[in-house]
């Protein structure tokens, strides 16, 4: 294979690569280095990267709370400025089975989970951190019988239901509408494509040497 051709193939890959990418990091500290956002150009939406950030920035001690509090804690929340953020929703009519549509169903099935047998394994993001295998509020309202409540998906099992009990605590994710933060001037290159150009090179060196 010529040289060209090899040097063609892998800037289409590269290419490729950088086009299917929907999660694009967001800086929202003014570093530009780091992503403490990313946002998700197929929903429009931007989630922060730490998935329980509640627990992080000392709000709760382990980041588990109940629907009332999860849902005050995402809309006062304030980063750097950053203001809007809330809860994921969920579809009040998907409850007891597994919801692709609703927001944080739609991020785990398509960022999150790694194997669709029976019971889903997820693998924490290299995009995300801290994401727990438990269940995580929505800012869906729930009221069956009268008491306040609201649903949650399950990331261990990809489960959504509802919970009315005040005490029930579960994790918060926060996510804006939107493309918020600034673009990130560091981005990690994939190690699909570091391995693909390794083997670019080695496979240059070797065309070299054979015409010596």
């Amino acid at each position: 294979m010529k040289l060209w051709t090899l040097a063609t193939t892998a800037t289409v890959l590269i290419i490729s690569a950088s086009a299917n990418a929907s999660l694009i990091g967001r800086d929202l500290d003014g570093n530009l280095t780091t992503a403490e956002a990313y946002y998700d150009d197929q929903t429009n939406l931007t989630w922060l990267a730490d998935t329980n950030y509640a627990m992080t920035s000392g709000y709760d001690s382990d980041g588990r709370m109940n629907w009332v509090d999860a849902n005050n804690w995402a809309i006062e929340l304030d980063i750097n400025g950053y203001s809007n953020w809330r809860l994921p929703s969920t579809e009040n009519g998907c409850t007891g089975s597994t919801c692709y549509q609703s927001e944080l169903g739609s991020i785990y099935f398509r960022h999150l989970m790694i194997d669709d047998s029976y019971w889903p394994v997820i693998l924490n993001h290299d995009s995300f951190i801290n994401l727990q295998s438990a269940a995580y509020w929505s800012s869906s309202y729930y009221n069956p019988g009268g008491l306040e409540g609201g649903i949650y998906f399950d990331m261990y099992n990809a489960i959504q239901f509802y919970e009315y009990n005040e005490a029930s605590l579960h994790y918060a994710w926060a996510l804006s509408d939107g493309d918020i933060g600034m673009a990130v001037s560091a981005v990690p290159i994939p190690a699909a494509i570091w391995l693909f150009g390794s083997g670019l090179v080695g496979l240059i060196g070797l065309a070299r040497r054979k015409k010596v």
